[in-house]
């Protein structure tokens, strides 16, 4: 496995990180763009968005304070329940 995300695993549950993902409709379900993480379309793109939230400190801890706080909300045990109730009925 590459140092690099080594490194990131090593921070899961003890650093707020920002979550920067090609877009994909998906994906876009999932995250809320410039809310909750960055989505990107090209290399082009992805290398703005570096930059951008490199030299602005405040914007990342915004998104990864509201990505942090949306999965708090999105995954706790009662919704988990409620999601594994809904997909049990779908499947019968």
């Amino acid at each position: 496995m590459n140092n690099k995300i080594k490194k990131i695993i090593k921070k899961k549950n003890k650093s707020k990180i920002i979550c920067l993902t090609a877009y994909s409709k998906n994906i876009a379900e999932i995250i809320d763009h410039n809310q909750n993480g960055i989505l990107y379309e090209n290399d082009n793109e992805v290398l703005h968005k570096i930059n951008l939230y490199l030299n602005n400190e405040a914007e990342w801890k915004r998104i990864t304070s509201n990505a942090y706080k949306s999965i708090e909300m999105n995954n706790t045990i009662d919704s988990t329940i409620d999601k594994e109730m809904s997909l049990s009925f779908l499947s019968d």
